[in-house]
């Protein structure tokens, strides 16, 4: 059981991500094997997506695979990875998981697995329903809970003249208190973090409802990343200046108005993040060369 696969997520019928993802051979190299080198050369091999503009984040590359090389087990390995045509790094990304959660739902028709992630140092587990949405056409919908262990301590700072909190929990998120001036993707550039791939800074407008704007690696992201959301849900809740974020419970983002995940406690520091439903559209690689793969 293997297979590569390009994909496309949705998010109220609107196009959010795309990328590339690896199901692995049982018995194959472990997923271990398989990392930002491997990711790189398969995105610029074989990702027929990584220009596409229309998307709210492009170039993720996942990797899945059975973590015990059992069939019957319903525990997958996983792993992302950012590119942009010269380098990957390994990133969180939700929108992956939910393309890694499809595919396994593709090939092994089961409508539950957990992913255990390995892309940060606490354990991860995403507990995954999948909802045959066409499965002919390779259409799911995926829901996704995530349950890990977080230390949220944050850094306070200041950035551009606004107060600023810096947080690792989900990728490298710098959180700004204010509202951009101009080019938000230029004024991101000036954080050093940005330097990496795991880099984002979010702009928060304290209005009512807040506004914010998401600038990655790609430039503004057109819409909010379910990282992000989930960033900021956690930070909401023990960041004073944040407080009005949890009130509100909802951004606007360029794509409109984004809810925030809801977050609960399963026991100490142990956190439940349950993130929106993903819509995802699989294809072979040469099918998304020839644009059967729906982004639009």
């Amino acid at each position: 059981m293997h297979d590569i696969v390009s994909f496309a997520t949705h998010r109220s019928g609107r196009l959010r991500t795309v990328g590339l993802g690896f199901l692995l051979p049982n018995r194959w190299r472990s997923l271990g094997d398989w990392g930002a080198d491997e990711a790189q050369a398969l995105a610029r091999m074989l990702d027929p997506l990584q220009d596409c503009r229309e998307a709210a984040a492009r170039g993720k590359v996942f990797f899945v695979g059975d973590v015990d090389d059992s069939s019957s087990s319903p525990c997958f390995g996983f792993s992302s990875f950012q590119t942009d045509g010269r380098r990957a790094e390994p990133v969180f990304c939700g929108n992956a998981m939910a393309a890694a959660a499809a595919l396994i739902a593709d090939h092994t028709h089961r409508v539950r697995a957990c992913l255990e992630v390995s892309t940060g140092a606490a354990p991860f587990r995403n507990f995954v329903t999948m909802e045959d949405l066409d499965a002919s056409e390779r259409r799911w919908r995926v829901h996704q809970q995530w349950r890990l262990m977080l230390d949220t301590t944050a850094q306070a700072g200041e950035f551009l003249g606004y107060r600023s909190v810096h947080a690792t929990f989900f990728n490298d998120y710098l959180v700004v208190d204010g509202a951009t001036v101009g080019d938000a993707a230029g004024a991101a550039r000036r954080w050093s973090g940005m330097g990496s791939l795991r880099g984002k800074v979010v702009f928060v407008e304290p209005c009512n409802p807040p506004r914010a704007t998401f600038v990655n690696s790609n430039g503004v992201h057109g819409a909010a990343p379910q990282t992000g959301l989930a960033t900021l849900a956690v930070l909401a809740q023990c960041v004073p200046w944040l407080a009005h974020v949890a009130r509100a419970g909802s951004l606007v983002t360029p794509e409109g108005l984004e809810r925030l995940p809801s977050v609960s406690l399963a026991g100490p520091a142990e956190y439940v993040i349950q993130p929106a439903a993903v819509d995802v559209h699989l294809a072979g690689v040469l099918e998304a060369r020839h644009a059967t793969l729906q982004v639009a």
